[in-house]
């Protein structure tokens, strides 16, 4: 597919984000889907759907939902999705940018649960890295809506640059939220926009934009592909724990 790419630098600059529609074509996300159900059924005794198991895990088995979910991010199918973004990452980063893929997988909005949401943070508090990192967000089954929890964006707000960050977490088994201080501010600042995707379409943004995860009140999961780049070929970053930081 052909990705008209004029102005989406001018876009991207502006918001810290952009959203680029049809850009990942039905065939390579059918082909992920394949994978990612077959690696489920890899951890899962049994027989059920997609949704069913993905239920029983997070009741019953939660250390096989959370094996499962960490070896979805080497899957071969990826690097399908990843050639049809890079006209769009090489649109973003200028002449001069040579993207490089260094983090790729899966990221999973279990149906009626809190535990899996991060609240308002920046990427660039959990990954140091001296240059322009971009991260790529596309829903993989269904598309991404308010009710199901879609990310939302402070809109604008990547020109803050690094924020300092208070540490939370909601319990044992949730995520540890990096939260920038003084977050009620800069809400009221900017305004916040919810991702609304469907399957094919995916949304760049910056580092530096504040954004979060949000409540899936559907039945369902909403299960995400998320890829993160260097724009410069560098290997200068330092990924590190909660604990560490």
């Amino acid at each position: 597919m052909v990705i008209n790419t004029n102005n989406l630098l001018k876009e991207f600059n502006e918001n810290g984000y952009v959203i680029v529609r049809n850009c990942i074509s039905p065939e390579n996300l059918d082909a992920c889907k394949v994978s990612i159900v077959k690696a489920l059924k890899k951890v899962y005794e049994g027989d059920g759907g997609y949704e069913e198991i993905i239920s029983d895990l997070n009741r019953y088995d939660k250390d096989s939902l959370y094996r499962f979910h960490r070896n979805t991010n080497e899957l071969s199918c990826w690097t399908l999705i990843a050639a049809e973004l890079h006209p769009v990452l090489e649109s973003l980063g200028g002449q001069e940018a040579i993207p490089k893929l260094f983090l790729s997988g899966y990221l999973l909005g279990l149906a009626r649960d809190k535990r899996l949401t991060y609240n308002f943070h920046q990427e660039s508090s959990y990954m140091r890295i001296k240059d322009e990192m971009i991260t790529a967000h596309f829903p993989l089954f269904y598309p991404s809506t308010r009710e199901n929890g879609t990310m939302s964006v402070l809109k604008g707000s990547h020109i803050q640059g690094q924020l300092d960050f208070e540490k939370k977490r909601k319990s044992l088994n949730s995520y540890t939220d990096l939260i920038p201080v003084d977050i009620s501010s800069l809400v009221e600042k900017y305004e916040e926009v919810y991702f609304d995707l469907q399957p094919g379409d995916c949304a760049f943004f910056s580092k530096y934009l504040i954004h979060r995860s949000n409540y899936n009140s559907s039945k369902y999961s909403r299960p995400v592909g998320v890829f993160r780049y260097f724009m410069n070929n560098e290997d200068n970053f330092e990924e590190l724990t909660p604990g560490a930081l």
